[in-house]
């Protein structure tokens, strides 16, 4: 009860805490009904098909919250539908400081992750030093790909592109949305 509560200020959700209090408010009394429910009741059969009953409509109630803030947080297709749209044979795909599979799978292309590797850690430790600096290069080696002839699309999280614009100078903003971005080291035609 507490963490559905207390969890916006923790993480943003993306949306303001008037709709979350919202989506989350008939799990929540479905919640407090499974607390109530073992001491209003007095036979023991109907207590536990009350209960079971109470936690199925909870989990199932609980499922607007949670799909109203991952879906805009985890996926990426609007911007991988983008990139589609532009790619040219031999642009390289990166994205900056953050791993979505989504976007791998929109693309249906392998992308350069920029310091980061997340849950690849074990197959990155698998990769000889090469390979390594060429799909999960640090920002450091990530410089002379930007700034080689090779057209770059780029996944970045829109509030990152500031941090970005002080380590490499020069970008094209090529889409803004809400949470990603991409930009390239050239203006695509």
């Amino acid at each position: 009860l507490i963490a559905l509560i207390v969890f916006p200020f923790i993480e943003n959700v993306y949306m303001s805490l008037s709709k979350w209090l919202l989506l989350i408010s008939f799990s929540e009394i479905s919640l407090i009904v499974l607390g109530v429910l073992p001491f209003s009741i007095r036979e023991t059969k109907k207590v536990f098909i009350s209960i079971f009953i109470a936690m199925m409509i909870f989990y199932n109630l609980l499922d607007f919250p949670i799909r109203s803030y991952t879906i805009f947080y985890k996926t990426t297709k609007p911007e991988a539908l983008f990139v589609d749209k532009i790619y040219k044979k031999g642009d390289i795909l990166a994205s900056y400081k953050l791993y979505r599979q989504s976007f791998n799978y929109y693309t249906r292309r392998r992308v350069v992750l920029v310091d980061s590797i997340n849950e690849l850690g074990f197959g990155y430790r698998h990769l000889s030093k090469t390979q390594r600096e060429r799909y999960f290069p640090t920002i450091k080696q990530f410089k002379n790909m930007w700034n080689s002839n090779k057209t770059i699309l780029m996944l970045i999280k829109t509030k990152d592109i500031q941090k970005f614009k002080k380590i490499y100078h020069h970008y094209k903003l090529l889409l803004r949305g809400p949470h990603y971005s991409i930009l390239s080291n050239r203006i695509k035609q």
